[in-house]
């Protein structure tokens, strides 16, 4: 947990949120919350490892100049 607070606390704008199945059961009608589904999840995860591979793409053709 450590090290994710770090890496949250380097990057502005990230936030970490913890869910719990307990938390999931809840419903507070009065208080809404915007969180992801599931498919948008791993949506941006797949976008996230595709920009992560064109960086590293990136990063050898400039060290090979």
């Amino acid at each position: 947990m450590k090290e994710i607070a770090e890496i949250v606390s380097e990057n502005t704008g990230w936030r970490f949120l913890l869910i719990t199945e307990e938390d999931a059961l809840l419903t507070d009608n009065a208080k809404e919350v915007n969180l992801l589904s599931w498919e948008q999840i791993f949506r941006r995860k797949t976008q996230i490892e595709r920009l992560i591979s064109l960086e590293q793409d990136l990063r050898k053709a400039y060290m090979s100049f």
